[in-house]
């Protein structure tokens, strides 16, 4: 689980989980102290023992996030600005 910022780009903070089946979910937090509905946002992410997410690492004002995978390698995943991955 991590909170990548505002990932869904509606001005409030949100939360990424990485479920036992590799399943990538958004939980977007509604600025109240709540959720919004989750929603899957990738697959396949249980390659990677790592997930996680340090900011804007494109220049593109939305939060990307970064894994590694079992042999140590980094992957950087760019946000599409759009509650998805680019």
């Amino acid at each position: 689980m991590l909170s990548p910022g505002d990932f869904a780009a509606d001005g409030h903070d949100d939360v990424l989980a990485k479920d036992r089946e590799g399943k990538l979910i958004l939980y977007p937090g509604n600025g109240k102290g709540g959720w919004g509905s989750p929603r899957q946002v990738g697959q396949g992410w249980n390659v990677f023992n790592r997930v996680f997410s340090r900011g804007d690492f494109n220049g593109d004002s939305s939060p990307d996030l970064l894994a590694t995978d079992v042999s140590g390698r980094l992957h950087l995943y760019p946000s599409d600005g759009r509650r998805g991955l680019a």
